[in-house]
């Protein structure tokens, strides 16, 4: 298992707006403050791809 420095990349699903239904993805850093989001994805799958090839080492947390 690869080391993870208590950083956090958490999947949440759109429940408003145009893109409802719609995946999305918070990175949180060590002290809990927001450091990048991203797009929103129509199939789950996409942002857990995201996850494995730019993120590895974030802690990866569905809420979706």
């Amino acid at each position: 298992m690869e080391n993870k420095i208590n950083m956090k990349m958490i999947i949440k699903r759109v429940t408003h707006g145009k893109k409802k239904g719609e995946f999305r993805f918070i990175l949180k850093g060590t002290n809990g403050e927001v450091i990048g989001h991203g797009e929103t994805y129509t199939q789950k799958h996409n942002v857990v791809e995201l996850h494995t090839t730019y993120f590895p080492n974030f802690e990866l947390i569905d809420k979706s």
